[in-house]
């Protein structure tokens, strides 16, 4: 494409049904609509308005041929060579350019609140214009524009360096810019769906309206044939589906999974191999033993940790980790995943090309090698090299892997190959868009893979914040509860409260100056959603847009307190170190004194509420011929009870100070043992 679709025309392009036949002339018909719903066009004007939007692809005689079946189906009419669209459907039209507006409205407020939340100092309006025009609108396009590589032997890799890019023009802000993109992508309300898919179906549709003549062959070539797909399933796959880990791309790998129940038997055929049951082992293994020995969890530990958090209970680790061991197999056959049969010849092959090209590789020796020996199973069973079409090749591996798929660029540039051997859920899906039709669950799993590359953009983040020296400071005091992403960029990015962990002296100031951020974080929350329900009540346009910002703000509100009581309550896991040894006997002697000060008051003050109403209590009793004398005796009484009740009371509790000193090994001065006394 050599232009951009206006504001209105990608309001007015529906989505293309690529399991349609002629689906290509359908797109050509929906530019054609889109353009003339704007206002009516001579001849000449459309023929240079589409190529200036389709380049050189369409030709004239193409684009008569479509206008003359939209005059058949009486969507347009020609009056003295002047085309115009039906009054119906030109209503229909004005419909979705006011819908689309609205959604428009509710978009740009949400990444508003977004900048606020995360503390952005940048004025939101204009980064919004920026994002959309330097980053998302160019994405989205790129993807819709380039839906058809499949069926070539192109690289289908991502440009991943868009993301990382565009956060890099504002290096102040550049983790919490890429904080709010990632939350930006994940909403899961109607408008934000919306408003990406709109972009994207717009740019297929202009796309495939501009295709030449020879790549709608070359397409039609490749299902002319016999298909069918095998498909090596790598084992962060299986996690994904069986929803075993903690991924951004869950969601997409079961979508798919979904989408592929739909499709025609033996269309596609996912096979697991004996190594990735292994491997899987290995690593059930190895995160039972980092919860063990606290260390760092991967995906695997942190799902465990949330099914506990769901289930409100703290599940035994060793059992969970234990029965996905012995169930594993059965559990990814249950899925309709066969196993494949193993090609003990690559023994020597693995072990060389393990040697040469990843000697030096960071991670598990084991791993590496089972990736190395899944690729050569799949590099074998295509047979050949050289393939005409992406289609053709047959069989693939899945993965969600970043290494896997640099593994594979590698391994392709080493043997000197074109076409993808490994594969993302995200391409996998593209071929699936012309298998089935259009659904709302295509349309879900489209959503899923136009914002999954924000997972790279959470690499960054994560390295920006784990690499970070406040983030170092609170993980080697031991302290640090389970914080999310979120609250910790907005921790690390308050000045004050870095300034105070970073010059903490010990590991519990450390936990005290969390406490304090959380409390500020939830007090921030508080009143912003406070200043949010005013504006319900005042401004009814933007009701709707507030309501879910409100909702967002009180869940995460949620989140932080429930992460401050984790924080309250968790205790140090090392020994605090000696030179810290006389500020942790102040720490626990104020502790000590506090508790013993509280439980004493309590009794003073349950006296001081009973003796005021024993004068009432005896005129009572008076009343119903109780003796007058006795009321004439109130003040002796109240006097004996003073000598007999108030200073046994404080010899008691003189006693007792002392005995819960010595217990704890406290030494206090006789003057400030009295202090305490005179104070209870």
């Amino acid at each position: 494409m050599s232009s951009n679709l206006t504001h209105e025309q990608i309001a007015l392009l529906e989505y293309i049904d690529l399991n349609q036949a002629g689906w290509w002339r359908m797109a050509l018909q929906q530019v054609i609509l889109g353009i003339l719903a704007e206002r009516e066009r001579d001849k000449q004007g459309l023929f240079d308005i589409l190529s200036s939007l389709l380049a050189s692809n369409i030709t004239q005689e193409g684009i008569l041929e479509q206008l003359n079946t939209l005059k058949n189906q009486s969507k347009i009419y020609e009056e003295d060579n002047i085309f115009y669209i039906q009054e119906s459907i030109a209503r229909e039209y004005r419909e979705a350019i006011t819908r689309q507006s609205n959604e428009d409205v509710i978009c740009k407020n949400l990444f508003s609140t977004l900048i606020m939340k995360n503390r952005i100092g940048l004025d939101a309006s204009v980064l919004w214009e920026q994002f959309v025009s330097q980053l998302l609108f160019p994405y989205i396009k790129d993807q819709g524009t380039n839906f058809y590589k499949v069926f070539k032997t192109d690289s289908i890799d991502y440009n991943h360096q868009l993301f990382s890019s565009f956060a890099d023009c504002y290096p102040d802000n550049k983790a919490n810019i890429m904080l709010t993109i990632r939350e930006y992508f994940s909403q899961t309300i109607p408008e934000v769906k919306n408003f990406i898919l709109r972009q994207y179906h717009a740019a297929v549709a202009l796309s495939a309206a501009g295709l030449s003549q020879q790549v709608v062959d070359s397409i039609l070539k490749a299902f002319s044939g016999d298909l069918s797909f095998r498909v090596f399933v790598d084992t962060n796959v299986l996690f994904s589906l069986l929803d075993i880990h903690k991924h951004e791309q869950n969601d997409l790998v079961q979508n798919l999974f979904v989408l592929c129940k739909r499709l025609p038997e033996n269309l596609i055929k996912f096979v697991y191999h004996p190594l990735t049951i292994i491997e899987a082992k290995i690593r059930f293994e190895t995160e039972l033993s980092n919860i063990i020995n606290n260390k760092p969890l991967s995906g695997l530990g942190n799902m465990y940790f949330d099914k506990c958090s769901k289930a409100k209970k703290l599940i035994g680790y060793k059992d969970y980790f234990n029965t996905l061991k012995a169930n594993f197999k059965k559990y990814v056959e249950d899925n309709n995943i066969s196993q494949s049969s193993i090609d003990n010849t690559l023994a020597r092959v693995v072990s060389d090309i393990q040697n040469e090209l990843f000697k030096n590789t960071e991670g598990d020796p084991e791993v590496i090698k089972h990736d190395i020996w899944l690729w050569h199973e799949a590099f074998q069973l295509r047979g050949k090299r050289e393939i005409e079409s992406h289609l053709v090749a047959k069989h693939w591996i899945l993965s969600i892997s970043h290494k896997f798929i640099y593994m594979d660029y590698k391994l392709r540039k080493h043997y000197n190959i074109d076409s993808n051997i490994v594969i993302d859920p995200q391409n996998l899906l593209k071929i699936l868009e012309f298998l089935t039709p259009m659904s709302d669950e295509t349309n879900e799993a489209i959503y899923r893979w136009l914002t999954s590359p924000t997972i790279y953009m959470g690499n960054i983040v994560e390295d920006e914040i784990y690499n970070n020296p406040v983030y170092k400071k609170i993980y080697e005091s031991d302290l640090l509860p389970d914080l999310s992403c979120n609250t910790l960029t907005r921790l690390i990015a308050n000045k004050a409260i870095s300034k105070k962990i970073l010059n903490a002296k010990d590991s519990q100031s450390v936990k005290l100056y969390i406490e304090e951020g959380l409390k500020e974080m939830i007090r921030g929350n508080e009143k912003r959603i406070a200043e949010l329900e005013g504006i319900l009540e005042d401004d009814m346009k933007e009701k709707e847009a507030t309501r879910n910002e409100v909702a967002s703000l009180r869940g995460e509100l949620s989140t932080i307190k429930r992460e401050l009581d984790e924080a309250k309550i968790k205790s140090p896991l090392i020994p605090i170190a000696s030179e810290n040894k006389d500020n942790k006997d102040e720490i626990i002697k104020k502790d000590t004194i506090v508790r013993i000060r509280t439980s004493y008051r309590i009794c003073v003050w349950l006296m001081r509420i009973v003796f005021p109403f024993i004068p009432i209590l005896l005129k009572i009793y008076d009343l119903i011929n109780l003796q007058a004398c006795i009321i004439a005796e109130i003040p002796i009484l109240i006097a004996l009870l003073s000598e007999h009740v108030f200073k046994p009371l404080k010899r008691f509790a003189r006693k007792k100070l002392i005995k819960q000193l010595n217990e704890r090994m406290i030494k206090l001065s006789e003057n400030d043992i009295n202090e305490i006394i005179e104070e209870l």
